[in-house]
């Protein structure tokens, strides 16, 4: 996912087992926008917008 996403920022998740992966992607729209991808045992399980996210960010 990092060489995907060259920006991605992981982090601890609630468990040893969990992660998560903070990450800019467009959405549906085309708008650049903060997003959270959360792991488990390193399967995909959601992907959300980021905690704090106020909306798209203009760049």
């Amino acid at each position: 996912m990092g060489t995907a996403f060259p920006g991605a920022v992981p982090r601890e998740g609630s468990a040893p087992t969990r992660f998560q992966l903070d990450f800019e992607a467009p959405d549906a729209d085309g708008r650049v926008c903060a997003w959270t991808a959360d792991f488990t045992w390193g399967l995909l399980q959601e992907v959300g917008p980021a905690e704090g996210a106020a909306g798209p960010f203009i760049g």
